[in-house]
């Protein structure tokens, strides 16, 4: 059974359970002529978002504060973005997501305009979710009156990325799209070759490279030599392969202090080489 806590409008508002657990739950007219302390019927919810621990004391002030318009937004952008991208997403990004809405319009009002240095990279390396952030700047207007500059479609992109690879941080979208252009780069260069970014082995590679790019980032770096002997064989048998390995490598060590093993560069290499050689 759950009660109103608080009504942000007539179709969104703040419940708890018999566990004294707490949600935001959408629905039509969930909350008209309610008052605290009232019950709301299951069959009155269309979707709610359970406020754990961590959520409560990390945006409990936000959901106080925010139009109750902009968290009917990111919602409706949300449900959008799900279907779109056939994809789940972190809890978290509900909640960023209406921040992030809350604080871009205090930019636009004040005609502050961000241009996101990351612009090319993420339309290289996530073009379907800077589709997604695109389309959502529509539902935007159509719900805030709000007309953001294109600009704003990179930010939203990011966040979907971000809360797609679960992390906690959108510096690591960051670090991960920079140090993923700057590998195709290198791979493009060493081969003399233009990548195709459409390609099924692309979209492969592009998530082996997410996946090594995190591990080196949230963990202290490998040390094992297990696979010493297949190195060797690699080095004989891949010998460009190996070569654009080793400027990967140099790369990551100037720029990132990374010292990567034998068996990364295995992992490395075999991706590196099905992706030049099927395209």
């Amino acid at each position: 059974m759950y009660k109103l806590v608080k009504a942000l409008n007539n179709n969104v508002a703040r419940l708890k359970d018999d566990a004294e657990n707490q949600y935001i739950a959408f629905g039509t007219g969930i909350a008209f002529q309610k008052k605290v302390g009232d019950t709301i019927a299951e069959g009155s919810i269309e979707e709610c978002y359970f406020l754990g621990e961590k959520d409560f004391s990390q945006y409990s002030d936000m959901l106080e504060s925010i139009d109750p318009k902009i968290i009917y937004t990111s919602k409706k952008i949300i449900d959008y973005v799900k279907k779109e991208l056939n994809a789940d997403f972190t809890t978290s990004l509900f909640f960023m997501l209406a921040d992030h809405i809350k604080f871009s319009i205090e930019r636009f009002n004040k005609n502050i305009v961000f241009k996101n240095p990351l612009h090319y990279e993420i339309n290289r390396l996530y073009p379907k979710e800077l589709k997604a952030g695109i389309k959502s700047l529509d539902i935007i207007l159509e719900e805030l009156d709000i007309p953001f500059p294109i600009e704003e479609a990179t930010m939203l992109a990011m966040h979907f990325v971000n809360s797609q690879i679960g992390t906690e941080t959108m510096q690591d979208v960051v670090k991960i799209t920079s140090i993923t252009n700057d590998i195709l780069n290198i791979i493009s260069y060493h081969f003399q070759i233009v990548l195709d970014e459409n390609s099924v082995n692309m979209n492969r590679f592009l998530i082996h490279l997410r996946y090594f790019i995190l591990k080196h980032l949230h963990e202290s770096a490998s040390k094992d030599t297990t696979f010493s002997d297949i190195f060797n064989v690699l080095k004989n048998n891949y010998p460009e392969s190996m070569k654009c390995i080793k400027k990967i490598d140099n790369y990551l060590k100037k720029m990132y202090d990374w010292n990567i093993s034998e068996n990364d560069k295995i992992y490395l290499a075999l991706h590196v080489n099905k992706l030049i050689t099927e395209g």
